[in-house]
């Protein structure tokens, strides 16, 4: 059997068309460096629709054969299914027209809201770094913000080209980004593959004398400072974040790092304990999650990235930037 995604109809004066390169019967393979492999024609013609302006095609041309005359009779074949298609096509116009319409009510008219379709293998991942802020009100920690820092040359999310630094993750696949905590989203893009849509928001460009929106007015953010780091980073931002206990007295488990060779970090294998009294600045420490480029594989490791000066862990002393936690 043949499967795939095949041009059935080249639209006359279309650019296509005038370029004169592709046929009839030609088999796409990759759009973008993306590959169609396992798309349904449906999510093919969404992706292509979807494109940056500069669209590159990879493509397969049968010439004779038993496989070109079954290609020359299936794309012949009208129109139930090319029917089918278009009904789902529009289907899928409307759930990202709905997507678009509650975010745009939930953060107001200084965003843009993207939509993408991927598609992600079993050993792929986005190719993407996070950095983030995070809302606090009054005092308390109100939510958090995940934004790309960079999308790693040739990765998924690059080869697509809608995305860029700084737009802001809200939701993959029906499940919400926006104001969750780090390790939650760190663990849910990893563990989504295959079909996947990642709706995201990029602030629109507002002259400096244009007030911040109402509903974000009476908060503060506090950001993560990064500096210079290597594309294995994925994010870094306050423990505050990851502390799921409701006291303020917090056990750290960590181990004590040896040194770094070539961005490769080794750890010794001796546990130390640590117990801190987290104040309501927190625990003075800003964390980064680890990839280790050797085992892309692995799962990434939360270090220890910086000290807040005068803070709990530096006054403390026991804790270093290098150090890994083990657990909280």
């Amino acid at each position: 059997a043949i499967a795939g995604i095949f041009i059935r109809e080249i639209a006359e004066g279309s650019v296509c068309s005038r370029d004169g390169r592709l046929a009839i019967g030609d088999q796409i393979i990759e759009v973008n460096d993306q590959s169609l492999n396992g798309f349904s024609n449906v999510q093919a013609l969404y992706l292509l629709q979807n494109t940056s302006a500069s669209v590159r095609l990879k493509v397969r041309r049968y010439i004779d054969g038993v496989k070109y005359e079954k290609i020359k009779e299936m794309i012949s074949l009208e129109s139930s299914q090319a029917i089918e298609e278009k009904v789902d096509l529009q289907n899928q116009l409307n759930l990202n027209d709905q997507l678009h319409q509650k975010w745009m009510k939930s953060l107001g008219n200084n965003y843009e809201i993207l939509i993408v379709d991927l598609y992600k293998p079993d050993n792929g991942n986005l190719g993407i770094t996070l950095e983030g802020t995070i809302d606090v009100e009054n005092g308390e920690e109100v939510g958090a913000h995940h934004y790309i820092r960079t999308l790693l040359s040739d990765g998924i999310v690059e080869r697509q080209g809608t995305l860029k630094s700084g737009d802001e993750l809200l939701e993959i696949n029906n499940q919400i980004l926006y104001g969750k905590n780090h390790i939650h989203v760190i663990e849910i893009l990893k563990r989504i593959k295959h079909q996947i849509k990642l709706v995201c928001a990029r602030r629109k460009l507002q002259p400096e004398s244009d007030e911040t929106s109402p509903k974000l007015s009476s908060k503060r953010s506090r950001s993560i400072s990064f500096g210079k780091t290597t594309e294995i980073v994925v994010k870094a931002k306050s423990l505050g974040t990851l502390d799921s206990t409701n006291g303020s007295f917090l056990r750290i488990t960590k181990t004590r790092s040896l040194e770094v060779i070539s961005n490769l970090a080794l750890w010794s294998t001796s546990i130390l304990n640590i117990e801190l009294i987290k104040t309501e600045n927190g625990l003075g420490f800003s964390v980064l999650d680890y990839q280790d480029p050797s085992n892309p594989s692995f799962s990434p490791v939360i270090v220890i990235r910086a000290l807040v000066p005068g803070g709990v862990a530096q006054l403390d002393g026991r804790i270093v930037p290098g150090d890994r936690l083990v657990a909280v």
